[in-house]
């Protein structure tokens, strides 16, 4: 919930790059403003699908079929972050004041002066008629809006329940493996950003025992850290070039060791000639 408050601050922060005379950072603010937003279209994607998966999904193992809640403790401690992300994302200026507090001293800025109006009902950026927003204020529209939904439901809605079995592919039972998964879910995204991420897939065929029966296909795939290819290359050729180089200067041969001292001596003479005096 306070994610949304300092994206939004972020947006704001990023939005208001006019005001920068810095060319530098005028030229890298477009970059970042879209990674930005791409991100944010990622989490919103992944949340939907991991609560279609976890929530709504068959159970794909025996564990996973006869797990039970947390004890008392675990959901005491998930509870308390729980709440401090609520309330983080409802007043995020009484939390900007603390977090100024510690670094006032070394910047000399207060955050949360900058971005408070109203008594801290309506958050706003540096530039207040440029963007302004109250958590607050929409945590109530929400509950208004919600409770509002509530009481049309509840007096024109059809309240008889009906139960009855999802659309199977015409299928008779379906079973785990027909659900949707993270790996299907993950498909889409390799393939966009199958550059960075290099996945090798790998199908594996067994063949079946009976007769009749087409063998078994299995699915592999395999992601490479780019990045960490990329250092490890660079850093591999980097090591190769000196060693070509160590080898040249320890070959152990006589001859070679003679002409580098002869070398190193003629350039000696050079130099000392040369700023002696004699190069005058």
């Amino acid at each position: 919930f306070y994610g949304f408050v300092s994206e939004w601050l972020t947006y704001q922060s990023l939005l208001l790059n006019t005001k920068i005379s810095i060319n530098t950072v005028q030229i890298f603010v477009p970059i970042f403003a879209s990674m930005l937003a791409l991100t944010g279209a990622f989490a919103a994607a992944c949340f939907v699908k991991v609560i279609d998966i976890s929530f709504l999904g068959h159970p794909r193992s025996e564990e996973s079929r006869n797990a039970t809640e947390v004890g008392m403790f675990m959901l005491t401690g998930m509870g308390i972050l729980a709440v401090l992300c609520i309330i983080f994302g409802i007043f995020p200026v009484e939390v900007a004041g603390v977090i100024s507090k510690a670094i006032e001293p070394l910047t000399g800025i207060n955050i949360a002066n900058d971005i408070s109006s109203h008594g801290g009902f309506i958050l706003s950026s540096t530039d207040y008629h440029f963007g302004r927003i109250s958590p607050l204020g929409l945590l109530i529209a929400g509950i208004i809006f919600a409770v509002g939904i509530f009481v049309l439901i509840k007096l024109f809605g059809n309240s008889k329940v009906r139960k009855y079995e999802t659309w199977k592919c015409g299928l008779d039972e379906v079973n785990p493996k027909a659900q949707y998964s993270a790996t299907g879910f993950s498909q889409p995204i390799k393939k966009i950003f199958a550059v960075l991420y290099r996945p090798v897939e790998k199908i594996v065929s067994v063949e079946n025992k009976l007769k009749y029966f087409l063998p078994e296909k299995k699915y592999e795939v395999h992601l490479s850290d780019v990045f960490e290819l990329l250092i490890t290359k660079i850093t591999d050729r980097f090591l190769t070039f000196l060693l070509r180089i160590r080898n040249i200067f320890q070959m152990g041969i006589i001859h070679i060791y003679l002409g580098f001292i002869s070398l190193t001596l003629t350039i000696l003479l050079i130099y000392v000639v040369w700023f002696s005096g004699g190069g005058n």
